[in-house]
């Protein structure tokens, strides 16, 4: 497995997210669709597996031990002295799905993780609306992206609904979630969704799903300036035979990867989980940020990633456990909201489009290394394991194809750093 390292403590440091700153289921019966068999043209997927349950408790890592291994416990303060939990951000979780549990399993999963504070209570879509006004008590509200009724009841994306919300909270403590119900899983409707989202003023958008209906000529969906676009290239292993997929291949989207992460006492590792996407797309022309770190002409996901593996989510009041780069795509979507909130702090706007990359990228190349590697003080390299059997698929020093970057130190996000283009 990758070097093993001393697992950070919860110490509070002053330096966090500086890096992107300045600059109807019934109990007992699975939720259906575990998103791993091949698309077909114009298919929808989330990017997810159920793995365990119905269980009475939860199995998996608890969400203290995710916040610990990528450093958010260790954020500080932002520059007018609030805590960076995503303050003043809005989440927008865009789904295909009508799920009349979802605040209460969000109730439930809070109960149960105590520590964390907020959307307990809000247990009805009038409860709240989302705001970008400092508030003490985050909002949860779900928005219907067309017409004023929920959508069917999609029981192949409920399990994922849960995951998106629950996850993005743990990352994102202080942040708005506003969770918007396509009208269906077709390409066209998804991204009505997404436009709804940054409608509603999302700072950033996290996307679980893939849509091969979505293409290149869709691109100007994600080029918004004042949203940043989250997702992944999914569960199928490496190179994905069923073809280009967006919205990961998009330029604009941030693509996430996945990893294997274990903790055995103070000790953790990760390697390169092997389901973990990773594609070239021969439509879309490398983009900038992506020189020198791809051989490739041509746009290649994944841009970071994450642990995948035994996340526990609640749904309909049980609990389950859930693998998948879904896991990861909300929680990066935190970690992007937090970094707004310290942007926000002093007075640039948020990390939008092709500068949310734009930035990340320039930051992670923070030496002079030819080829260059990730920065360590923000990413942690993931140089063993595969995610297929082409050279490509393989984990190697830098980046490369199935988790980009590496994952994430949240702590040491140098916001002067990662300005890109929005400054």
């Amino acid at each position: 497995m990758h070097g093993t390292r001393r697992r950070r403590t919860a110490a509070s440091v002053t330096v966090c997210v500086c890096f992107l700153v300045a600059i109807g289921l019934a109990v007992g019966a699975a939720p259906a669709g575990t998103g791993a068999e091949l698309r077909g043209g114009g298919e929808a997927h989330v990017l997810s597996t159920i793995v365990h349950g119905p269980l009475a408790h939860p199995s998996g890592f608890a969400p203290t031990q995710i916040r610990n291994e990528y450093g958010f416990n260790e954020m500080g303060d932002d520059a007018k002295g609030r805590p960076i939990d995503g303050q003043g951000q809005i989440i927008g979780i865009v789904l295909w799905d009508s799920d009349a549990h979802l605040q209460s399993d969000m109730a439930q999963f809070l109960k149960t993780y105590s520590y964390l504070k907020g959307m307990n209570g809000l247990t009805s879509k009038t409860a709240c609306k989302v705001s970008t006004t400092i508030h003490s008590t985050p909002c949860f509200q779900v928005a219907y992206a067309t017409g004023v009724k929920p959508p069917p009841m999609n029981e192949g994306a409920m399990g994922e609904a849960s995951l998106d919300v629950e996850w993005a909270h743990v990352t994102a403590e202080g942040s708005d979630i506003l969770f918007v119900e396509a009208a269906s899983d077709k390409g066209s409707d998804l991204l009505v969704a997404v436009k709804k989202a940054v409608s509603m003023k999302a700072s950033v958008v996290s996307m679980s799903w893939d849509q091969t209906g979505i293409t290149k000529a869709d691109d100007p969906v994600f080029e918004a300036s004042t949203a940043g676009f989250v997702s992944g290239s999914g569960d199928f292993g490496c190179p994905d035979n069923s073809g280009q997929v967006y919205p990961s291949g998009s330029p604009y989207v941030l693509s996430v990867g996945g990893t294997e992460l274990t903790i055995d006492g103070t000790e953790s590792s990760q390697e390169t989980w092997y389901k973990s996407g990773g594609y070239a797309y021969n439509t879309e022309l490398r983009p900038a940020y992506q020189l020198n770190w791809s051989g490739d002409s041509y746009r290649v996901d994944n841009d970071v990633a994450y642990n995948a593996v035994d996340y526990p989510v609640t749904e309909a009041g049980a609990w389950w456990t859930e693998n998948g780069v879904s896991a990861g795509i909300p929680q990066w979507a935190g970690l992007i909201a937090d970094a707004d909130q310290a942007r926000a702090a002093l007075g640039k706007s948020v990390l939008a489009a092709g500068g949310l990359l734009d930035g990340i990228y320039l930051a992670a190349a923070s030496h002079d290394a030819v080829p260059p590697v990730p920065d360590k003080a923000m990413f942690t390299d993931i140089t063993t394991g595969s995610a297929g059997s082409k050279p490509v698929c393989k984990a190697t020093k830098g980046w490369d194809w199935p988790t980009g970057l590496g994952t994430p130190h949240a702590n040491a996000f140098e916001l002067a750093e990662v300005a890109g283009a929005s400054q």
